[in-house]
Parts: structure tokens; sequence; C-alpha cells
């Protein structure tokens, strides 16, 4: 799309003040008959109706070079061409300056031939004229026409004969000003631009049997009320990479004639700031035709409003025809037809027509207005959009009502407006109403979400048998194909009843109880649900840890240990009653140290750094999710053992963690979501070491635990990008867990290897659960979980341990949690 050009009739006066000629010669120049090569230079007059050059009687000027026609007089003319006279002009700076009133730059009234490349008229009087052909065609090229001045025209063509004006510039400013005026004959304008200023100047009117053809052309309209073109009587005007544009009045105006018709072709626009881009008076008749033809309209098509006030009644009917990619923004209430091919229409407001065809990849934007069809809608591979404040049955939207039948297929896409907050539905959300034959088939095209909600598009409400088109959130269910065909392979036929005689009509029964109102269908839940919850569950639990798992079992010297510890889990559950399942691995890494070590008693520090992917999946709609969270920790511990050199007796470990998370969602077909959350846990563990089996070669031991752990979650509020307002992470809360280990080994030697056994209940009283839009959903996370663990700790020397292991935690509702880790530690 070009950029408004701006044209300063400042800079063009400057100009020709600046400009310098050859020697002056006063007066003017008279080629009565005779043909004349004036001389460079500037020739002034001062007198009414005295015209610096004149040629009449079949006479004839030659101008080649510098030169400056300047007159002061009324009705005074630069140049005036009659009697078949011939005008010869090719310049370098040829300057023609005008400060009467109805005077003229140039003034053809009858001319043999007219010839005039690369010029400038400049005329500052009211009712002037920069160049005017009364007779005669002309071949203009190159010129520059400005006027200053109320109700003066850049370019009018009277001559019913050909004027064409190539690589021009035509600037007006004034009010009641015209830009370019044709009354008859073909006007052909190229590679230029017009434009007005001043209140109801146009552009361009075309009147009378004038034919006007604008190619590479820019017209605009800068005032009040001014059009950027004004079509008249049984003028044509057609477009060809051309833009009309009025900035506060409208596009084109529509006066008069039959069976006309409007052709913007080849890349043209037609737009209007004001909102009005084609305005058809009420004395226009029979058929008037908008066609577009690779080009753009902006604005609406209307009856002019005036008429409309004043009672007068319509004589056209208007069509409107897109096609080759055309684009229109703008609505009507107006149209017989609108027909789209390869084409789009987006609604600026309510509409209605006549009919409606589209195809070939057409596409209609309705936004949240109304669109009525009064007859029929023909469609093919056409696309709907629609804007919806997705809720439930009562929500705002777009409504595409036909009056008549519909026919073809097409496919429907739903915009969210602000407020969707998403809701249960009965019938849906109605987009589409036929009140015909409803023979349009309608697929959706892409995902309708909002809050927790998936929507589907359905053809007909929940008592079903009628045509209508509804957004409702409930899964589609395919149609019998036996009920659609019964004679299809597989199929099997009904046999006809035999029909049975009448009876004979009984007495009225007494009324029966009401019947039970209509349930609602099971609202359809997206997946996105699942994964926020599935990052929420993973950011509580990436830094869990137990004593065992940050040092291993066997009985610690006096003296201080680094350690480290790597840890996957791969976690499988369900979530919001079951529609969603959750499959989520996660992968930790921390590392800690001994501070301060004094008797039985540590204290250290650790870091951590995890990371977790979730991929959630609804049973219903095979949609899924992925989620991703990122997060590091900081952490304390203090541990103390009763018998630190043997590992008998009672224990007891206290840790506090704070971790932060970065967290993302992505859904199919929508925007990728980030936001962050906080973690924050404390947990006390305890227990006794008790040998229950000794030998001269190895050792038992059987060590009943319990831990106790509480988790604070904290997640940002975040807005997506449909609208849906995820807040209030209710997760975290108080956990225990209670259980066995057993262990055993060699009595004696450096180096030894002691496998162990656990087994482990955990309960929880914590929660996992969102706010979407004020709905709070939840993980179906069980209270109570199972857990059998197993592996084996290694001491590898004084100063070196190691220990590795699995486990697998097992819970309702098919909950699994299967781990493994492998850890180190050094005596230093």
């Amino acid at each position: 799309m070009r950029s408004t050009p701006h044209y300063s009739l400042l800079a063009v006066a400057m100009a020709s003040v600046l400009f310098t000629a050859a020697p002056a010669m006063a007066g003017q120049l008279v080629a009565d008959g005779t043909a004349e090569v004036p001389a460079a230079g500037k020739y002034e007059t001062a007198n009414d109706d005295e015209h610096a050059f004149h040629v009449l009687n079949r006479g004839s000027i030659t101008a080649r070079g510098d030169y400056e026609l300047k007159t002061s007089g009324n009705d005074a003319a630069g140049i005036r061409v009659e009697g078949l006279g011939t005008i010869d002009v090719k310049g370098t700076n040829f300057w023609v300056n005008t400060t009467g009133e109805r005077a003229f730059g140039i003034h053809v009234v009858d001319a043999a031939r007219t010839s005039i490349d690369t010029f400038n008229v400049n005329t500052k009087g009211k009712n002037a004229t920069g160049f005017w052909v009364e007779k005669g065609g002309a071949d203009v090229k190159n010129g520059v026409i400005i006027t200053e001045g109320e109700n003066a025209i850049g370019l009018l063509k009277d001559s019913w004969q050909s004027l064409t004006f190539s690589g021009g510039t035509i600037a007006t400013k004034g009010a009641g000003s015209v830009g370019v005026k044709a009354t008859d004959g073909m006007l052909g304008l190229d590679n230029g631009f017009v434009q007005t200023e001043g209140a109801a100047a146009h552009a361009l009117v075309s009147e009378g049997a004038a034919d006007v053809s604008l190619y590479n052309m820019w017209l605009t309209a800068k005032g009040e009320e001014a059009w950027a073109a004004v079509v008249d009587d049984a003028s044509k005007l057609r477009l060809q990479g051309s833009v009309l544009s009025g900035e506060q009045g409208g596009g084109v105006w529509v006066r008069g004639g039959r069976d006309t018709k409007l052709v913007i072709a080849e890349k043209s626009e037609v737009r209007s700031d004001g909102g009005t881009a084609v305005s058809v008076d009420a004395a226009v008749e029979g058929r008037f035709t908008v066609a577009l033809d690779a080009s753009w309209l902006r604005g609406d098509v209307v009856f002019t409003a005036a008429d409309l006030d004043a009672g007068l009644t319509p004589q056209s009917k208007v069509h409107i025809d897109l096609k080759g990619g055309s684009d229109w923004q703008g609505s009507t209430t107006i149209a017989e037809s609108v027909t789209l091919d390869n084409s789009s229409w987006s609604l600026r407001g309510a509409s209605m027509v006549g009919t409606l065809q589209a195809r070939n990849n057409s596409r209609v934007e309705l936004d949240n207005h109304a669109l009525i069809v009064d007859g029929n809608l023909d469609i093919e591979d056409t696309h709907f959009e629609f804007a919806a404040k997705l809720g439930a049955d009562d929500s705002e939207a777009g409504r595409l009502h036909v009056k008549g039948d519909s026919l073809g297929n097409g496919t429907v896409s739903v915009k969210r407006l602000d407020g969707s907050v998403g809701a249960q539905t009965i019938d849906g959300i109605p987009l589409i109403e036929v009140d015909g034959a409803s023979d349009a088939a309608f697929t959706l095209d892409g995902r309708a979400v909002a809050g927790t909600y998936e929507y589907f598009l359905h053809k007909g409400g929940v008592p079903g048998g009628e045509g209508n088109w509804y957004l409702r959130s409930e899964l589609p269910t395919a149609p019998d194909p036996c009920v659609t065909d019964p004679t299809a392979p597989g199929c099997v036929p009904v046999d006809p009843i035999d029909p049975t005689d009448p009876i004979d009509p009984v007495d009225p029964i007494d009324p029966v109880n009401p019947v039970n109102p209509i349930v609602p269908p099971q609202p359809v839940l997206r997946p996105e649900v699942g994964a926020y919850l599935a990052n929420q569950s993973a950011a509580l639990g990436m830094f869990s840890h137990r004593l065992a798992d940050r040092q291993g079992a066997l009985a610690s010297d006096e003296v201080r240990h680094a350690w480290a510890r790597v840890g996957r889990q791969q976690a499988d559950f369900s979530a919001v009653g079951g529609q969603l399942t959750v499959d989520g691995d996660g992968s930790v890494l921390q590392v800690g140290s001994d501070l301060l070590r004094k008797g039985n008693a540590a204290f250290g520090i650790m870091l951590g750094s995890g990371r977790s992917n979730n991929t959630v999946a609804s049973r219903l709609t095979q949609y899924s999710a992925k989620g991703r969270v990122q997060g590091n920790a900081i952490g304390a511990y203090a541990t103390w053992l009763q018998n630190a050199a043997q590992g008998a007796g009672a224990y007891m470990d206290a840790s506090i963690q704070h971790g932060r998370f970065r967290n993302s969602v992505q859904g199919i077909g929508l925007q990728a979501e980030r936001y962050d959350s906080r973690m924050s846990s404390a947990s006390v563990e305890g227990g006794y070491t008790v040998p229950v089996w000794t030998s001269a070669a190895a050792n038992l031991y059987v060590q009943p635990q319990l831990q106790l752990s509480y988790n604070h979650f904290r997640a940002d509020r975040h807005v997506e990008d449909n609208g849906t307002v995820v807040a209030n992470a209710d997760a975290g809360g108080l956990s225990g867990r209670a259980g066995v280990r057993v262990f055993g080994h060699a009595s004696e030697g450096i180096n030894q290897v002691q496998p162990y056994l656990g087994l482990n209940w955990l309960r929880s009283s914590r929660t996992s659960r969102l706010e979407f839009n004020g709905e709070a959903m939840g993980a179906d996370m069980p209270r109570d979980r199972y857990e059998v663990q197993a592996g084996a700790e290694l001491q590898l020397g004084e100063r070196m341990g190691a220990w590795g292991g699995m486990n697998v935690q097992h819970g309702e509702r098919g909950y699994r949690n299967v781990g493994a880790q492998l850890g180190l530690r050094l005596a230093w």
C-alpha cells in the first residue's frame, strides 16, 4: 500500500517567485492566423480578458524553453486557443500565473491540436480554472496545476474528444473547488496525483457522458463533505492501480444514471475515513454495480442519507461483486446481492443483503455484528469468522441469519471478545440461523476456548430437529450412517409395518405430569487446564527429598561431607474429573555441603536445579497441551544422629527450601503462555534404627521413619492471550510420610555394599487447585499414596560413599509415579 502524498502549495509558489527567465518582454503574444515561435522570457498582461498567449483563426504558437506567462485581469488566460488554433509547448521552466477572478491558466476553446509537455499553472482567483478544454482533443504531460480560491477547478474537460493527462499533479485549495471535472468524452489520467482542500471540494467530478479512466492515480479530498469522486448522469468511472481517498467526506458519490457500473480493478482502492466508501442517490435507476477485481474497498455502501431523510424512494438495485483476492471492509443494508470469489468481506456494522454467494476460499468476517441474508446463502469453500464473548447460551456474538435456504459448505472460526469467561451451555451460543432449508454444512476451524471450557460447533440445539448452528461445550457425535442411508452396507433394513385399521376415537385423557427439564450436556474442558495443574504439582514436588536421599543411610563419622544427587521421575495421573490425562517427567540436581559439624550434629546448605515436562491430553477431544517448568532452589538443613559412628539409634533431620520457577503452557492452535511461580517448604523427619540381626559377617537393621512437610506455593496472576484469567493458586499444605526401611551391610571392611528395601505410606492434606476466570479446577491427586523403594548404598573407602535406587508410587484414580536417583558423598 502506498503512503498518502502531500503537496505544498507554498513550495510551488516559491518556485515561481525564484524563476529566472530571459529578459522580460512586455505585453502579450497574439497568433492570429500566423505561426509564432516566441522567444523565451516573460509575457504579462494586466487588463480584463487580456491573454498572455492568444491563438486564433488557425494560428499556432510553438514554445520551447523557459517562459513565464502572467495575467492579473479578470477573465484573462495565460494561454487561450480558439478558432482551430494550435498550441505546442515543451518547456523546461514553463510557468503560467493568474490572479484575477474567473481567470484561466490554459483555456482551449476550440483547437485543432493541443500538445503541452512539462508546465506549471498557478491560479489565485475565485472561480478560476487551471486548465480548461472546451473543444478539441489534447495531449498533456508532466504538468503541475495549482489553484487557490473558492469554486476553482484544476482541470476542466467539456470536449467530446479525448484528453489524456500523464504524469500530472493537480492541487486545489478553496471551498467548493474541484480537482478534475469532466462533462463529456473520454478523460484518461495516469501516473499522477490530485488533491483538494476545502469544504465540499471534490477531487473528481464526472458528469454527462464523460468516460473517466484512472491508471496509477492517487486522488485525495481532504475537506469536510468532500468526496474523492462524484459520478453523475450517464458518466462512467474505472480505476486501475489507483486510490480514491475521502479523508473527511466519502469515497465515491453516485448521483445519477441508469444501469451504471463502478469498476475498481488491478490493486485499486476506494477508502473513506468518514466511513462511507460509496453513496448512491435515490435518482440512480436500474442496476448499479460496484465491481472489485484484485482491489480494496474501505467503508460502507449506502443510499445517500439526505435523500432518505427527504423521503425519496431509491430507484436502483445495488449489486456488489468482488473477485481476484479483493477485500471489502465495511457494511451495507442496500445490496440486492453480494458475490465473493476468492475475496473477503469484513463487516464494520450490522448488514443486510438480498443474497450472498461466496466461493473459492472466500472469507466473511462478521466480528460481533449481525448479517441478515434476506434470501438464500450459496457457499463453496467459504470461511466465516465470528467474534463471541464465550460463555453461556446468551453470550454476545456475531450472528448470521439466513431467511431463505442455505446450500454448500464452509468453515467457521471464533475470535474471543474481552470478557470471555467460559460457562456451561445448554443449546449453545447461536451463530447461524436458517429459516429455510438448512443444507449448508459447516465445520469448526481451529479451537474456541475460554476459561476451562472447550467449545464445538453443533447443528441443532439439544432437543434437535432444527437447522441452526450453535457453539456448545459438548463433544460432537458422529451421525449414524444407517440413519442417513438405511441401505448402506452393514445396515439392517427395518421391515415395514403393516397398516392397521383406524381406531375409534377415545375420550381425552388427563394431562400428564410435566416432563423433567433438559439436562445440560457435560461440558468439555480444555487440556491447557491440566497443563497448569501439572506444572503446579511438578513445582511442589521438584525439590522434595528425605535424609537418605541426601546422604545415604550408612553410619557417619565426625567429619563434614559434601554431597550431590540426581533424580528423575515420571508421573501419570488424571485431572478435572478424569477428562484429562497427565504424563509428566522431571529431573533434578541437588548439591550441598556441611558447613558446621559438631559431635553428632551437622548443619549445611544446598542448592537445586530442576525441570519438568508435562503432556496433558483430553480423553474426549484428543487435543493435547504441553506444560514446562524450570526451577532453582536454595535451602539449609540440620541433622542429628544419636550414634553417628554405628548408625543405630534415633535420628532427626530438618530442612527448609525456597524455589523459583519459570512456567509455560502451550496448547494446540493457541498462543504459548508464560508465567512465574514460587515455592517455600519446611520438613522435619525422624526415625529410629534398630539392629534385628547381627553376626560376625553382617548386620541387618530395621528403621521406622516419620516425616512431616509443609509447602507453600504462589503463582503470579496470569491473563492468557484469549483473556482467561488464571489466578488464586491453591496448592501445598501439610503432608506426611510413615514408613519402614530395612537394610544390612557387612560387619567389617572398608568397602561395603548396603542393599535396602523401603515401604512408605504418604498422606497429603494439601490441594492442587487453580481458578480459571473464577472457576476452581483441581488435579485428581490421591490423598493416599503407597510406595515401594529398593536400592543399595556403597562405602568406597574411608572418605567416599555412593547410593542409588528406584521407587514406585501408586494411588487412586490410576496415579503412578516411577523414580530413580543416584547420589555421591565425599568427606572433607
